[in-house]
């Protein structure tokens, strides 16, 4: 990866729900980092996220375990990813 600017989103998972932020928390429990090519390129469906992982186009960093514990929270982003479509649109 390059060093173009980013976009940073971050999803926060807590007692009221699921909720995608912009920008870095505080803490993170499981990070991906990608370019914004990268990013279009899974929205359109032009590359599964798992594509790019092996292809060494999206890095994912801290506890997996975490990760694969809210599968199904993350499975209900669709909705809320319509700010991240907005912004890294075709």
């Amino acid at each position: 990866m390059d060093d173009a600017p980013s976009l940073v989103w971050h999803v926060a998972f807590g007692p009221d729900g699921v909720h995608l932020r912009g920008g870095r928390p505080a803490h993170a429990d499981v990070t991906f980092t990608c370019d914004l090519e990268t990013a279009r390129s899974i929205h359109n469906g032009e590359q599964s996220a798992q594509g790019a992982f092996m292809a060494g186009h999206l890095r994912v960093g801290g506890d997996i375990n975490a990760l694969l514990a809210h599968q199904d929270l993350l499975a209900s982003l669709s909705d809320t990813l319509g700010a991240v479509r907005d912004v890294t649109g075709p």
